[in-house]
């Protein structure tokens, strides 16, 4: 068989197994998604993507990927200073009214910070109730994304003869598309409320002493986060890694005994083999690497907004603490921390996603 041969046919098989293949689920992620996500993506529709990289042509655009980064944290930037602009005139407000206050008239200074902190409170919580949405939103997102790609690698992977990755694999992928993403949404987040709220009440007044009560809560955060992500990954990787070897030295096996056993066509169905193997592997592959580039555009612009705003809420916290109430920089700041941990459950079920989605690539990739 010539090389042009083996080329055509390679061709063949991996276009009548692509078409066989529903998509749909991708291409409305991404039509859901907008405009904007498309820059980060790289293309106009989840189809073109995955013949992109099959052609090898997929890297070109990285110069406009930059530029999507960079356009997204600026006009993040600038949808957040008015809201920093009016924290910080308030805090000064209220640093001025206490400071042209006569003797005798403590409870009306008092009076004029609680009522300044207050408007603080309601536009930083306003602020991190729609970061708390969108944080929530893209974590459903990921497991839509992982709901919709998770069956179609293994059925690929099983098909290319990775039996013994699939059975480790199916379980893994259903607890991280399932319980561990119920354990961000419904365990870590409510946490990360309580905490804020200790944050606010904690800083309303001196007589108010809630710093233990809030340090419990950012603790159980960063504890719940860590040992989720610290037992699911590394589960996963060391049975990935021991099931593909075991499916690679299989396969290997499995075409050795095709080519040596079976007389006279033994060779000719080993080249089938091997060809109908390696537009599995391809495919797998593309789907996978297209799979990922979805994750990161769904991904970029909520941590730039996270980010953005905690970077944001720190320069803020930093220049109030000279000319204003501690009270009102330690909370801003305190606000600004917690904010981190929206970050860390975005980054966290990403992460995990694509150490799954990596592994199941690499895996069975034998010729």
């Amino acid at each position: 068989m010539t090389d042009n041969n083996v080329e055509q046919e390679l061709s063949e098989n991996v276009a009548n197994q692509l078409n066989g293949i529903d998509l749909s689920v991708f291409e409305e992620i991404l039509a859901s998604l907008g405009s904007g996500v498309k820059s980060f993506f790289g293309g106009t529709s989840f189809w073109q993507k995955i013949q992109s990289i099959l052609s090898g042509d997929f890297a070109d655009g990285f110069s406009s990927f930059l530029d999507a980064i960079l356009n997204a944290f600026f006009g993040e930037i600038l949808g957040f200073l008015p809201l920093l602009a009016t924290i910080i005139a308030v805090a000064v407000l209220s640093n001025l009214i206490s400071g042209l206050r006569s003797d005798g008239t403590k409870s009306v200074a008092e009076i004029t910070h609680f009522v300044c902190y207050g408007v603080i409170v309601v536009a930083v919580s306003a602020a991190v109730i729609v970061l708390l949405k969108t944080t929530t939103d893209t974590v459903g997102l990921l497991k839509t994304q992982m709901d919709a790609i998770f069956p179609i690698l293994l059925t690929l992977l099983a098909s290319v003869g990775g039996t013994v990755s699939v059975g480790i694999f199916q379980p893994s992928v259903a607890i991280l598309s399932g319980l561990v993403v119920q354990i961000f949404t419904v365990v870590v987040i409510p946490v990360f409320i309580f905490a804020f709220i200790f944050q606010v009440v904690g800083n309303i007044s001196g007589n108010v002493k809630l710093d233990k009560f809030s340090g419990f809560f950012t603790s159980g955060l960063k504890w719940i986060i860590g040992t989720v992500f610290t037992l699911f990954l590394t589960a996963i990787t060391i049975q990935g890694i021991v099931a593909g070897v075991y499916d690679g030295v299989s396969v290997r096996a499995a075409r050795f005994a095709v080519k040596s056993y079976i007389p006279i066509l033994g060779g000719y169905l080993a080249d089938g083999f091997n060809i109908i193997i390696a537009s599995s592997v391809l495919i797998k592959n593309a789907i996978g690497l297209a799979g990922l580039l979805l994750l990161f555009a769904s991904i970029v612009l909520p941590v730039a907004k996270i980010m953005v705003f905690s970077l944001g809420l720190r320069l803020t916290a930093a220049i109030l603490e000279p000319i204003a109430d501690s009270k009102i920089s330690n909370f801003v700041n305190s606000a600004a921390k917690l904010l981190n941990y929206l970050v860390a459950i975005i980054l966290g079920v990403a992460f995990m996603y694509l150490i799954s989605v990596a592994l199941i690539m690499i895996t069975a990739n034998v010729f």
